[in-house]
């Protein structure tokens, strides 16, 4: 089984939430970020009915992690729709 916070894309996106989480002034510490993080890909992952590898790679754009950013405490699975509504 692979541990998705060693994989490259899992780094990438965890550095822009990071990035993104700052412009929006919210501040987070990086064991919290990264939890966060993979908290929403397994998330993703069963809602999609995916192992979180797929979730990972498939569902997690760019834009879904900017999305994350604006509402990380409050932060749930966030649907096709809502990325699309954007």
């Amino acid at each position: 089984m692979v541990n998705i916070r060693n994989m490259k894309v899992f780094k990438e996106r965890l550095a822009q939430l990071e990035q993104e989480a700052s412009r929006h002034g919210v501040v987070l510490v990086p064991a919290q970020a990264a939890d966060l993080l993979a908290d929403h890909i397994a998330a993703v992952a069963h809602q999609f009915g995916v192992t979180e590898r797929t979730a990972l790679q498939t569902y997690i754009a760019p834009h879904a992690i900017s999305l994350m950013a604006e509402r990380p405490s409050g932060n749930r699975v966030t649907t096709w729709r809502e990325v699309a509504q954007r």
